[in-house]
């Protein structure tokens, strides 16, 4: 857990975006308005984008790693110091294997889904959301096939002996 949170007062952030402490009133409007929307972002666990300064979004490994709390403190009980901390770096590390690979496919699912827009709108149409999901969601899976001369001659045979029937 390497990430640190930096708290600003409000003089820093007026001084970040560029203005000087006498426009400081309309500053605070703007932060308080930004402040409800920003808590409101953060809570459904998306990222939230504030002008000048960048992006905040939640440590997913961190809220997913809290949750083992419990579990953390009854193996505490039952283990030595050094085995502990081996064991709470094996699951963070596990978490964030786990994590990343959730985020990739994600990526991937998004990438597919829009490379395939017309089909996954006509799917959504006909079967439904959710046919059409698991449809993009196969895609993600696929892996390219290398070409095999044994396998093509295979494969053809099959189709000549189809054509013969």
């Amino acid at each position: 857990m390497q990430d640190k949170i930096v708290v600003h007062s409000f003089l820093d952030v007026v001084e970040d975006v560029g203005y000087d402490a006498d426009s400081s009133t309309i500053l605070k409007e703007i932060i308080s308005m930004y402040d409800a929307d920003i808590a409101s972002t953060l809570a459904k666990s998306k990222v939230a984008k504030i002008p000048y300064i960048g992006n905040v979004r939640k440590n997913r490994v961190r809220e997913e790693f809290l949750k083992l709390h419990k579990d953390l403190h009854n193996l505490r009980k039952v283990t030595n110091k050094e085995e502990y901390k081996d064991k709470v770096k094996e699951i963070y590390r596990n978490l964030y294997k786990q994590v990343n690979r959730e985020d990739r496919i994600k990526v991937l699912f998004r990438k597919n889904k829009a490379s395939n827009r017309a089909k996954y709108e006509r799917l959504c149409a006909t079967a439904g959301k959710p046919y059409a999901n698991m449809f993009i969601y196969s895609i993600c899976l696929m892996a390219p096939v290398e070409f095999d001369p044994d396998v093509e001659a295979a494969y053809q045979m099959l189709f000549k002996l189809e054509d013969e029937t």
